[in-house]
């Protein structure tokens, strides 16, 4: 089974530093799953420290991408403190 259609960087070295597809895709389910219009995500819970090929995608994959089974947490805030809590 795949999902994407271009490699998925999931190397500790990207995650841990920048913006990355598969962080991006992480909280837009996260967003989309809660009806929320912001999700952050540690990517300390992103552990596979793979590149994926296209082809490569299985549930498989997303347990060792994610391992962790957590709950997400709903905090209501105004757009302010968010910007606060990012600095």
């Amino acid at each position: 089974m795949h999902f994407f259609d271009c490699e998925i960087d999931t190397k500790f070295k990207s995650v841990r530093a920048r913006e990355t597809k598969i962080g991006n895709f992480i909280c837009d389910l996260m967003r989309k799953f809660n009806s929320a219009h912001v999700a952050i995500l540690n990517s300390g819970t992103l552990r596979s420290d793979i590149i994926y090929k296209p082809q490569e995608m299985t549930v498989g994959d997303w347990v060792t991408i994610n391992p962790y089974r957590k709950d997400v947490d709903m905090v209501e805030c105004t757009g302010e403190i968010l910007i606060e809590i990012l600095e």
